[in-house]
């Protein structure tokens, strides 16, 4: 199936041209509009570590250079909300959002090993305990994302500011990306879905923020379908 983009709006005309370029398209993939419902087996605390695929297959699937070795973790990372917009800057940063309900976490992060500006791959996999506590916290998140398309706003301990995008659908995962103001095509953008009761949600960090929410939802559609 081929899931249409939704073109991304930002309310800041000044800054409207080229931020978020090339979402006017279509993109091909397997559409599960993550959230709308679930077909997943329940996924245990035993699987979780054998999900994420390894640095070769996450280079080639997001298209990056050769990455380092992961740094792993067991809890979602601190989001620190910024000086502007705070629910919105909260939202869009890895491992947000989060409501305690969750039982376990993996976590991997992983950085190109050379360029100027090395881009970044932080993946989580969320185990909840039944299918509606996962498909619940996506629903949530992705209502949040919509109240702040076009939002500029600056992180905690950045000195510079970010225009985020318009939520859409990429591969089945619900996105959101921000660009970087006067940074030269860099961009982030974060990725979730739900399959089960288990939560694939990934941020991906690179110097064409055209493309670094399909890689990020490619990410999480290759965690999912490992499930």
């Amino acid at each position: 199936m081929r899931v249409p983009r939704r073109v991304c709006a930002i309310a800041a005309p000044v800054l409207a041209a080229g931020l978020l370029a090339g979402c006017a398209s279509t993109v091909a993939g397997t559409a599960r509009f993550a959230g709308l419902g679930s077909d997943g087996a329940t996924v245990s605390a035993a699987q979780l570590d054998g999900l994420f695929p390894d640095a070769g297959a996450v280079a080639d699937l997001a298209r990056t250079g050769p990455l380092g070795a992961p740094r792993t973790y067991s809890s979602p990372p601190a989001a620190t909300a910024g000086p502007d917009s705070p629910s919105c800057t909260a939202a869009v940063l890895p491992g947000a959002g989060y409501p305690g309900s969750q039982t376990d976490v993996r976590g991997q992060s992983l950085t190109e090993t050379s360029g100027k500006n090395p881009g970044t791959v932080e993946m989580m996999v969320v185990r909840f305990d039944t299918d509606t506590d996962a498909t619940s916290f996506v629903d949530g998140l992705w209502s949040s994302w919509g109240q702040c398309g076009g939002e500029l706003v600056r992180f905690a301990g950045d000195d510079g500011n970010w225009v985020l995008g318009a939520p859409r659908i990429a591969y089945g995962a619900r996105t959101v990306g921000r660009a970087r103001e006067g940074g030269q095509g860099f961009g982030c953008a974060r990725a979730v879905g739900v399959r089960g009761n288990l939560v694939a949600d990934v941020t991906d960090c690179g110097a064409d923020r055209s493309v670094v929410a399909d890689r990020a939802a490619r990410l999480v559609e290759a965690i999912l379908d490992s499930a």
